[in-house]
């Protein structure tokens, strides 16, 4: 084989090291939601591939949310990158079994849902399996993160704010005095 041949041959074994490696990039010249091959030791029943939705924040993070929590299959992985995302909806995932939805930490990703007219922030419902970890939910009208009709939840590494909570009466008895906050966090 002469040298412009494996020249030629460079971008293929680039994208198969990349594939290989489960390397997705975040940023202005890669898609925002990328399904990734999950290489995990039990593949879902159904023979499907497994995959990991990776939402970026930008304008079109809120559309990419819904389409991975609708499209998340058993055995998918729902991940939010680094930053801070405005949604002015809840998020909604049911009837789904063996989901993980994961931040890049709890001091990296924040789940903002300050214009949002439901009651929850991220709601998971009737769901067989699920985990949600490494992110912040913050400024839900209500319920932060509510994890309803489900069995084997685990919730680890999540915080819900407020960020009103510094003008409210530090008086808890007073009625009325952070009619700002949500009710429950987690």
């Amino acid at each position: 084989m002469n040298r412009s041949s494996l020249w030629g041959l460079l971008p293929v074994i680039v994208v198969a090291l990349a594939v290989t490696q489960g390397v997705v990039a975040c940023g202005p010249s890669s898609p925002a939601v990328s399904s990734v091959l999950g290489g995990a030791a039990n593949p879902p029943a159904d023979g499907s591939s497994l995959k990991t939705f990776r939402i970026c924040p930008g304008p079109g993070a809120q559309t990419q949310a819904f389409t991975a929590m609708f499209e998340a299959r058993e055995g998918d992985t729902i991940e939010f990158c680094a930053g801070h995302f405005d949604f002015d909806t809840e998020l909604q995932i049911s009837d789904k079994r063996g989901i993980t939805i994961k931040g890049a930490g709890k001091d990296l990703t924040v789940l903002n849902f300050k214009n949002d007219g439901e009651t929850s922030g991220l709601l998971a419902n009737n769901m067989q399996g699920i985990t949600i970890q490494d992110l912040t939910v913050e400024d839900t009208p209500e319920v932060a993160v509510w994890v309803l009709n489900s069995k084997s939840a685990i919730v680890r590494n999540v915080r819900a704010q407020w960020t009103g909570w510094k003008t409210c009466d530090p008086h808890p008895d007073v009625a009325g005095s952070c009619t700002n906050n949500g009710d429950l966090g987690i």
